[in-house]
Formats: C-alpha cells, structure tokens, sequence
C-alpha cells in the first residue's frame, strides 16, 4: 500500500511528479499562541516564500491537519510531530522528512531540487521493473497457452 492508497482521492490526481504533504498544527482559538501552532505557521509563511512556492511547482502539494489525520497513516509515515513535510517520489516511497521550519528558502529549494531528480530516477526504475514483469508474464501465458 502506497502514499496513493491512504488518502482518498490522492490515485486520482496521481502524476509522475513527487509529492509533498505538509502535516501543521491548527490553532483551536485566534489566542492560540502554543509553539507547535505558531512553528506550523512559520513553516507555512516558509513554504509560501517566491522562491521556494516556484519550486513546489515541481510537486503535488497538499495540507493535512496533523490532529485530524489517522493515527495509524501518521504512525505509518513516522509523523510524530507537527509542523512536518513529507516528500514521496512518484512511486509512492518516502524519500525525505523534516520538521524544520528554520531552513533558509534558497537551501529548502535546493533540497527540493534534488528530491524532483531523485524522485525521476526512482520512477524510471520503477517502470522498467514494471515493463520487464509484464514481459515475463507475457512470456509464461504464452508457454501456458502452447
């Protein structure tokens, strides 16, 4: 089971492109001031800078509420705290994780620059596996066929 599997409506809007969830915490009140809330924010404003929001461009990007998402996903993906992205390759498989909302937006780009090149050669090999599986079961329904 897949990234694509857990969250419903995510296999639709599938393409060939990493994706990247954003998992924050929300404030419960306007008066809300608790760290985990105001880093959440941090991270977004972060994410939301020129450049680094240019580069996303490169993603499927997606917001989930930490406290609203199942237990069992963020146990799953290892989300034990919040704010946290999460980057899959097209594949589904987690390639990268951090909470840091300190990073400065031209390293957080070329961190994200090299997780869109690790991503496409995760997926290049995946689909050449995939092609030489169904060449071997082409092969063996054709013995069988015989």
């Amino acid at each position: 089971m897949t990234i694509f599997d857990e969250f419903e409506g995510l296999d639709s809007k599938r393409e060939d492109k990493p994706v990247i969830f954003f998992f924050y915490i929300e404030a419960t009140s306007q008066k809300d001031r608790s760290k985990p809330v105001l880093n959440s924010q941090q991270m977004a404003r972060m994410l939301a800078h020129p450049k680094v929001s240019n580069q996303l461009s490169e993603f499927s990007c997606y917001r989930r509420n930490y406290k609203k998402t199942k237990k069992a996903i963020r146990k799953k993906y290892k989300v034990k705290t919040a704010p946290m992205l999460v980057v899959f390759d097209a594949t589904g498989k987690v390639i990268f994780r951090t909470t840091s909302f300190k990073i400065k937006p031209e390293r957080l780009v070329a961190t994200l620059k090299k997780l869109v090149k690790k991503s496409e050669k995760n997926l290049e090999k995946f689909q050449k596996k995939r092609e030489k599986d169904e060449e071997k079961a082409a092969k063996k329904a054709e013995k069988e066929n015989e």
